[in-house]
Order: C-alpha cells, then structure tokens, then sequence
C-alpha cells in the first residue's frame, strides 16, 4: 500500500485500468455495455458526413445532451467496429479521474495512516469502481465532478468550479448537480438553511418531479426530450419493476450505506467538534446538508436517483478526513458498524465486474489478446 506513493506505481495502476477496458467483454446482453457494443458497429457503417448527427445523439434511443460518449463512439468507429478499443478509451477516461480521486484521499492517508482510515480509503474505491464503465456516461460524470467540487468545496477554488460543470458534458443530469454546487459556492455554509431545506427533502421528495413535468413545455426540444424521459411514468414504472426483481441484499445495499453514513457523520462532527470545526470539514459537511436534499428531491426520478452514489462519495470523504486525524481506537464504533455495509459494497461491485472481466486479464501477455475472451463470471461462477 505505501508503494503507492510512488508515480511509477501510480501510472502501473492507471495502465491496468486501461487494459481491462481494452480486454473488456460484452458477453451479457443485458448490460448497457452490449448495447453500446452494437451502437458502435451501427456507427461505423456511416459515412464522416454524419459525424455532426452522431454527436447530437440522433442514433441513440433518446435525444441526447452528453457529448463525450458519442464523440469516442464517432472517432474509435473510424478506426474499427470492435468494442476493445471502445472500451480502453473509456477506461482510460475514467481512470484518470478515478485515480485522481483516489490519490487525494491516499496523500492525506500517507501523513497519518491508520487502519480505520485506511478501510475507508478501500471502500470509498469500491463506491464507484473501474468496472461501472458499463455505464461509462454516469459513473465517469460523477468521478469528473467529484474531483472538481472537492476544490471547490474544501478550497473554494473557483477553477475548478469549471471542471465540476463539465460533468454535464458527460451525463445530461449533472447539470442538477453542478447548480447544486454553484448555489453553495455562491451561498457558502448556510446550515440554518439547509437543514430546513433537508428536513423538506424528506418529507415531500415527490414536489420535484412534478415541478419538472410543469416546467417542461418552457425548455428548448432537446433538453425537454431528456427530462421528459427521466419522468415519463412508463419509464419509471419500469425501473420500478426492474427494482423490485432485484434480490434483496442488493436493495438493501445502499439504505445500509446511507444509514451507516448518516449516523457516522454526526458521530464524529458532534463527538469530535474540536477536528470537525475546521474550515474545510465546516464546508464539507455544510455541502452534504444541501447535496442530500437534492438527492431526496430527485430520487423520484430513477435516472436521476443515483445521485446517492455521488452523496456517498463525498459523504465517505467527511468520515475518512475525520479518521486520518483521531486516534484509532477512537474511530472502531465506526468500523464495527460500517463493516457489514462496507463488505456488502465490496461484494457488489465485484459481482458487477464479474460479468465484463476478462479471465485472462492476469495471465502472461500476450495471451489476453489471443482468444476472443470469457468473463470470469463465465468461466469460474456459471
């Protein structure tokens, strides 16, 4: 672990990231990985004529927004309709802002490692891992704005305010995160005030997506057409339905995470007020009063709703800082009661990357690129 401090080790790590995404298997007709598989060898039958049609997303299901996904589909299909190349230049997207994150939390680990802090730094890895590149757009926009709002929020520096508000480039929904984010750079930690708004989120969280519905005929085509779909009923009735096929330890999942957070949080900020009243802990904390409550507001959209993934993020982040600075032994309530969430995490992310690993990823080069490849859930777990 402390051979991470090293750059080499660094750009070693970031390299495999890469090659799991060229290796990547899209075995599983089920995945969006699949489907954006297809997408790219329908994509490369067109002409360079197209390129501008292809960006705005008119060979997509839905009118899109995003620019980037569509972008590396248009520039990878001029050079090969296999999904390889596809999915390395994903990899190599998210993995710069995955590693990046992580580092920011490892370099404040290195000054003070203990092993509390260092469970977190491991869960807080496993929230959103390399292997959600099978929903490349949202999972590589939260890396994106994670990045650029911890500056904002810790630092506030207004820079990287800008880097935050290109997630929206990568994921239509982000642009409810970013105003999110500019309403508390400009408003900065007005907690009487978002906890009011907090308390509300809880009690009428379905307020939103009606407001949407209102406000939809006043947006512009493609914008509307992006939000119509995120609440149109049928679209929600159906995730609803996929949600309840889902087994329970999954549903689970992410109440115990947030729960778990929740009470960790207020544990140490109240418990420890002497580390938690320092500037950028008093920002950080004033951010996640008001990122729940936009998260409470739209988690009635389903798209939308996996903003709690971004909440945990940076809700890990809060109790990871506390823990670099509190003796160990202070901090093993924490661990007895985040052990099981943190584990059930583990246990699903790993079971996701299952399903698109390679099972030769870690054999001798070049064998991975010999054969067409099998999953390691294929060849091990089937």
């Amino acid at each position: 672990m402390f051979s991470y401090r090293y750059k080499q080790s660094r750009i070693i790590v970031y390299l495999f990231l890469i090659l799991y995404g060229l290796l990547f298997i899209i075995n599983n007709k089920g995945l969006d990985s699949y489907r954006t598989g297809q997408n790219l060898i329908y994509i490369s039958t067109l002409p360079f004529s197209e390129f501008w049609n292809v960006v705005r997303g008119l060979y997509t299901k839905d009118t899109s927004l995003d620019v980037l996904q569509p972008l590396i589909l248009f520039i990878v299909s001029r050079i090969t309709n296999k999904h390889n190349l596809l999915f390395g230049v994903f990899a190599a997207f998210f993995g710069f802002f995955y590693l990046k994150s992580i580092n920011l939390l490892y370099d404040r680990y290195i000054v003070s490692p203990n092993k509390n802090a260092l469970l977190h730094l491991l869960f807080f890895a496993l929230i959103n891992p390399i292997f959600f590149i099978n929903g490349f757009r949202f999972y590589t926009a939260a890396w994106i704005f994670f990045y650029g709002a911890y500056f904002v929020i810790l630092y506030r520096d207004k820079k990287y305010l800008i880097l935050a508000m290109c997630s929206v480039l990568v994921h239509f929904s982000f642009l409810g995160a970013g105003a999110v984010l500019l309403i508390y750079f400009l408003l900065g930690n007005r907690n009487l005030f978002y906890v009011i708004l907090l308390i509300l989120s809880f009690i009428l969280p379905e307020l939103i997506s009606e407001y949407l519905t209102k406000i939809l005929p006043g947006l512009g085509a493609g914008l509307q057409n992006r939000v119509q779909a995120y609440v149109d009923e049928n679209y929600i009735q159906a995730v609803a339905k996929r949600a309840g096929q889902t087994r329970w330890f999954i549903q689970l999942l992410q109440p115990l995470v947030m729960y778990y957070l929740y009470f960790g949080i207020l544990f140490l900020k109240y418990k420890f007020k002497n580390i938690s009243d320092s500037k950028e802990l008093t920002n950080l904390f004033s951010f996640l009063l008001l990122f729940l409550s936009f998260v409470n507001f739209s988690k009635q959209i389903p798209s939308v709703g996996r903003f709690q993934t971004v909440f945990i993020l940076f809700g890990v982040l809060y109790i990871f800082i506390m823990l670099t600075q509190i003796q160990p032994r202070k901090g093993l309530i924490l661990m007895i009661i985040g052990l099981f969430p943190m584990l059930l995490t583990a246990a699903y992310s790993l079971r996701i990357g299952t399903d698109t690993f390679n099972a030769l990823l870690l054999a001798p080069m070049p064998f991975p690129f010999l054969n067409g490849g099998l999953s390691f859930y294929e060849l091990f777990l089937k």
